[in-house]
């Protein structure tokens, strides 16, 4: 029994602590990792900066800042240029207001006429009501999202300092050799670099065209929709389409109702017809090219990665699904090489 207790309770201790270490982080588990996805993306900065700054740990400090400001600062922007547009944009819903209203007055007209009853205010008190519930529910989040936001700080600092360390421990305790776990370990690089930079490049590069094509077609607020579109571009599973297709349906419908106009047909099919044909796209072409060139996993195992990855994981499995699939291709690799 003694014997027993000696060969294995060092084991079981091991892995019951290991449970209770991930229920008890697992809230924080999803901040830690978005923090170490940032911190990968500045990791060649930070050491940039560790060699003109004597101290690691001010080093880290000052890509800390600079982290914060690089992403507060397009933010700002961004916002700025928003309630700038605002009173443009305004002005663009009024001048379709009043058709709006007919054109509820007409359907509530045609469904009467059949003896069927609309009820628009009903509908319109629900919507109220679940965007105050929405409302409430942000409002009560805000001190988890502070504390969140806190931790992510705290994370990046020390994934910065310690960087090297965290890789090197990691490193110690595979199961394989050095040359293994190279292997390993260049394959999750590889990956991260692919869907990051990869994801990046296509939503700028969509928005551009995005942007472009609305000047062109006559939109009175080409910028405002052009900012627009780049956020539904960065955050996978929505895409450019969000954006798009409800401007065309606008642009095509409204003057419709209004005046009877088809000028603005051609202009919404024209939208309509590029950002299926080009915007769009670009997500299939340049995507898979960016990918291809950084990892030896074929793109569209790559593509289902993310997919998966998103249900699974939430926004956070972007990157998380990729390179789980990475790590099982690098794995499939070693036992090739010990199979030989």
């Amino acid at each position: 029994m003694k014997d027993l207790y000696r060969n294995y309770g060092p084991l079981f201790m091991l892995i019951l602590l290991t449970y209770l270490s991930f229920v008890m982080f697992r809230p924080y588990l999803m901040t830690m990792l978005g923090a170490l996805i940032i911190a990968y993306l500045f990791y060649p900065l930070y050491k940039v900066a560790r060699k003109a700054i004597r101290y690691d740990w001010l080093a880290s400090l000052l890509i800390c800042v600079l982290v914060l400001l690089i992403i507060t600062i397009p933010v700002f922007y961004v916002v700025n240029v928003l309630i700038k547009e605002i009173p443009s944009v305004y002005i663009w819903l009024s001048g379709y207001a009043s058709d709006t209203g007919t054109l509820v007055s007409l359907y509530q007209n045609i469904l009467s006429s059949v003896g069927v009853e609309s009820n628009f205010n009903g509908v319109i008190d629900g919507f109220i009501s679940s965007l105050l519930e929405n409302l409430r529910a942000i409002l009560t989040s805000v001190p988890g999202r502070i504390l969140n936001f806190t931790l992510a700080i705290l994370f990046l600092f020390f994934f910065f300092k310690d960087g090297d360390v965290l890789v090197n421990s990691i490193r110690a305790y595979l199961p394989f050799g050095k040359a293994k776990s190279q292997i390993l370990i260049g394959e999750v690089k590889n990956t991260m670099d692919a869907v990051i930079y990869g994801q990046v490049v296509t939503a700028i590069l969509q928005a551009i065209l995005a942007t472009a094509a609305y000047y062109v077609l006559g939109l009175r607020v080409p910028l405002f929709f052009g900012l627009l579109t780049l956020v539904f571009s960065v955050i996978p599973m929505v895409g450019p389409a969000f954006a798009y297709i409800p401007i065309s349906i606008t642009m095509i419908v409204v003057p419709l109702i209004s005046s009877g106009s088809t000028a603005g047909v051609f202009r919404g099919l024209a939208l309509l017809a590029f950002g299926i044909g080009v915007i769009s796209m670009v997500d299939n072409v340049v995507k898979p090219v960016v990918i291809s060139g950084k990892v030896n996993v074929h793109p569209v195992l790559i593509i289902l990665g993310i997919v998966g990855g998103i249900t699974t994981f939430g926004i956070i499995g972007v990157v998380l699904g990729p390179v789980i699939l990475s790590i099982m291709t690098a794995l499939l690799k070693i036992y090739k090489i010990d199979s030989a």
